[in-house]
């Protein structure tokens, strides 16, 4: 009988889409703990909060939709459902109303 625990399964691509206080912190973390090679792409609306993100080492999604196609998992770190509509519905979006589950 096999014993110790299961490997775990690890995403290619992260996506984190939001520019709120965590946004930055929760980039950073992924990037440390992730395997090299995992990329690590961000989207939001903060260019101070991008910024930071980018010397962290994430690369930068041109969009919502972008950094969707872009992701196989894709936290998003907004503070209110509407955070999350707005950032969904901007501009260059992934199109069409968002459904958030709240």
């Amino acid at each position: 009988m096999p014993t110790g625990l299961p490997k775990a399964v690890v995403p290619r691509s992260v996506g984190v889409l939001g520019s709120g206080f965590l946004a930055a912190a929760v980039t950073g973390r992924l990037l440390d703990r992730l395997p090299v090679g995992t990329n690590v792409t961000v989207c939001g609306r903060d260019q101070h909060v991008l910024g930071t993100q980018l010397e962290l080492g994430a690369a930068r999604a041109a969009s919502p939709a972008d950094l969707a196609a872009r992701g196989v998992c894709v936290p998003l770190i907004t503070d209110s459902a509407e955070a999350v509509e707005r950032q969904l519905n901007g501009p260059r979006s992934a199109g069409g109303p968002a459904s958030v589950a709240g």
